[in-house]
Order: structure tokens, then sequence, then C-alpha cells
């Protein structure tokens, strides 16, 4: 990760994609007469794999293991479609790090990737962070619910406070 990363904001992000549309391995997600017709679709699905803790190449096994279940001609569409989003996944990850650029949902993705690299860095924030509490707990998604049991796995000193009412997620 360069140390010059910069976090792209809702608009950037959208241009970054149009700029580089051609860049990816589309059919289904490219259609000739509006190329940019899935551009959000595609962005929310790659922020929601990284929320859910995907990364590219788990995205690609699973496209794999898929196609090797198909039994009739409606599964081999999906698979096709299900692979081509796997690909353009893992595309848009190097575009991203070949830039030096970061989305909201690498903010929580990377740092579990640092706790897993950096082992040294979760047990300092571990030492340094005793007592957590959590509140609006009910929106977090899985990604930043993994962040707080690491932070918290040594002390296991948590509170966490939440409404279901007002929930954005379900898990």
């Amino acid at each position: 990760l360069s140390p010059n990363f910069k976090i792209l904001t809702g608009v950037e992000h959208w241009f970054f994609m149009k700029e580089r549309l051609f860049e990816f391995e589309l059919d289904y997600y490219r259609p000739l007469g509006n190329p940019t017709a899935f551009i959000d679709a595609l962005l929310k699905t790659f922020a929601r794999l990284k929320e859910e803790l995907n990364a590219p190449e788990d995205v690609i096994q699973f496209s794999k293991n898929y196609e090797l279940r198909i039994t009739n001609d409606e599964e081999k569409f999906e698979a096709k479609r299900l692979m081509e989003l796997a690909k353009a996944y893992q595309r848009y990850q190097e575009l991203m790090t070949e830039g030096g650029f970061l989305d909201f949902a690498d903010l929580h993705f990377k740092t579990l990737e640092l706790f897993d690299r950096r082992p040294n860095i979760l047990a300092h924030l571990q030492n340094r962070y005793k007592y957590i509490l959590v509140d609006e707990y009910q929106d977090t998604n899985i990604a930043q619910n993994r962040i707080v049991d690491r932070l918290a796995e040594k002390h296991r000193n948590l509170t966490v406070v939440g409404d279901d009412d007002q929930a954005i997620y379900k898990f």
C-alpha cells in the first residue's frame, strides 16, 4: 500500500471506474448501448464483497466451484456472469492498488489484512485499548465487527449498544 494513498470519494470513485471501464473484460456488465450502466452496481458489489471479507481470489474460486456444479443452460449463463463479476473485482483491486487508491470498504478490509500480516500492530492496539465501547452497533458490517472482535480478544472488555429497530444490516 502506497504511503501516499488517496481515498476515493463517491464522484471520484465513479469517474475512476468510468475512465478505466475498457480495461475490464466485461460483456454482461458493459452493454454496448450504455457502457456505464452498471458502474454504480459494480462499485456497490465490490464494496459489499469487501465488507463481507471476500478477497478477489476467494470470489474467483467460488465462481470456479460454481461452474463445476452446473446442470442446465440457465446456470451456465449465471456462472459466466458470476465469473465476469469475480474477474472484474480482481481487476478493480489491481487498478486501485496501481493508482495508490483506496475506497471506503478498503479501510476495514486492509485493517484486517494488517492485523493478519503484522500481529505486533494488533498486539500494540490490544494493549492500548483495554476497554472498548461500540455505539450504534446495529450498523456495523461484518468487517467492522471482525475489527472489534480482534481488538477486544485479549482483554475481553467489550460493551456494545444497539437498536434492532434502527438496523441497516441483518446478521
